[in-house]
């Protein structure tokens, strides 16, 4: 049993000496670590060739889907974890992941919680679901807001829903941390692995096309920290809500097999809107006071045309940067 490590790298060099160490030190589960480097122009090649452990592969900018299609494809593991190169690792992560198979063999991945930290690694409040599953169901159930000593703070109450989990994941993306994931290898391989034409949410559009065919395990583990920072990519709201509809509306063709999916596509068309309408119009005024009219104007647009159901055909332009 063999396990793979791919962390693709866009110009995150000063995170990624941290993701090396992270799955390092899976306590000599991992049998490689794989870094490919997309193009950056940043210290990312000294990082990445620093210790002689690791893999480095470099290609032409061709973005993140391509780059962890390489990855997995120039590794040899039978499981693959991708780590994003400013995210880390917990100890222990691809261990839970690994038992959570022997538990349920037949499942193509295997997926756990995460936490949230800071630009500078500290721990973050972190709402967490208390979720029902096995390799064939998911249960949804309520947050718990987890500080970042192990409290918790509060509780937001949902109502319980029981579907298998292709039906749950299209009411949203219930693991929302890719690296929170260990894959068989040979669903990789069924699949393709991740479309390059998305520009986002290709680990979304993955989850959807395994969950469709193959049970899927879950665990209680928290095994992955989430970086948030000012250069992330989840910090481009309308790319990602753009994406989000486009990669749900790429299931219809889907929705009659399976009881049920019409009704939670419906739900999660309203999910992706409200998500990223809300983080949208939060974002107006740091635009207006940073004279970004044109980004301002597709923020407040974009929010209101979905609420009446249209959506902008172009970028709204209103002058400015």
């Amino acid at each position: 049993m063999s396990v793979s490590i791919v962390i693709p790298c866009y110009n995150q060099g000063r995170f990624l000496g941290e993701a090396i160490a992270s799955a390092a030190a899976q306590r000599g589960l991992v049998s490689e670590i794989v870094v490919v480097d997309d193009g950056s122009t940043d210290e990312t090649p000294a990082v990445a060739t620093r210790d002689g452990s690791v893999r480095y592969l470099r290609q032409e900018r061709r973005g993140l889907s391509e780059a962890r299609n390489s990855g997995w494809r120039a590794s040899s593991g039978d499981y693959v974890v991708f780590l994003d190169a400013d995210d880390r690792l917990l100890p222990g992560a691809v261990e839970a992941g690994l038992e959570a198979f022997g538990r349920w063999p037949h499942a193509a991945f295997a997926f756990g919680h995460y936490e949230l930290i800071d630009e500078h690694g500290a721990v973050l409040p972190t709402w967490r679901e208390l979720r029902i599953a096995d390799d064939r169901s998911f249960t949804t159930g309520d947050f718990e807001l987890v500080l970042p000593d192990g409290r918790r703070a509060g509780r937001s109450p949902q109502p319980r829903r029981a579907s298998d989990h292709y039906t749950a994941m299209l009411r949203r993306n219930y693991i929302s941390m890719h690296a929170a994931v260990v894959y068989r290898r040979a669903v990789l391989e069924e699949t393709g692995g991740f479309d390059p034409g998305l520009s986002a949410l290709e680990d979304y559009d993955l989850y959807l096309h395994i969950t469709r065919m193959n049970p899927v395990a879950c665990h209680d583990q928290v095994v992955a920290q989430y970086r948030r920072h000012p250069a992330a990519m989840s910090c481009d709201t309308l790319n990602m809500l753009r994406m989000a509809l486009f990669v749900l509306r790429e299931q219809r063709p889907y929705l009659a097999e399976h009881p049920g999916a019409t009704e939670a596509y419906e739900e999660g068309l309203t999910f992706w809107k409200r998500h990223y309408g809300k983080q949208l119009m939060l974002s107006v005024p740091s635009h207006l006071a940073a004279g970004r009219l044109r980004q301002a104007g597709s923020a407040c647009l974009w929010p209101l045309a979905l609420a009446v159901g249209g959506e902008p055909r172009a970028p709204v332009t209103l002058g400015g940067a």
